[in-house]
């Protein structure tokens, strides 16, 4: 491998770790807020919407 493929690897799992990262922040923070688990029955009518993708960016 030369520098840049590594350089790049490296960017990519940067990246990855980054989104795994804030989606697991934002999944327990959505879940302290409403007060059950994502899975759970809630006992609310309020339900949560699963279905949605949040597309991240990044200011490099």
């Amino acid at each position: 491998m030369n520098k840049k493929e590594i350089e790049a690897d490296v960017n990519k799992l940067s990246s990855t770790f980054r989104k795994v990262l804030l989606e697991t922040m934002l999944e327990a923070e959505m879940d302290d807020h409403l007060g059950y688990d994502k899975h759970e029955q809630s006992e609310h009518s309020n339900k949560r919407l699963s279905n949605k993708t949040v597309l991240p960016f990044y200011i490099q």
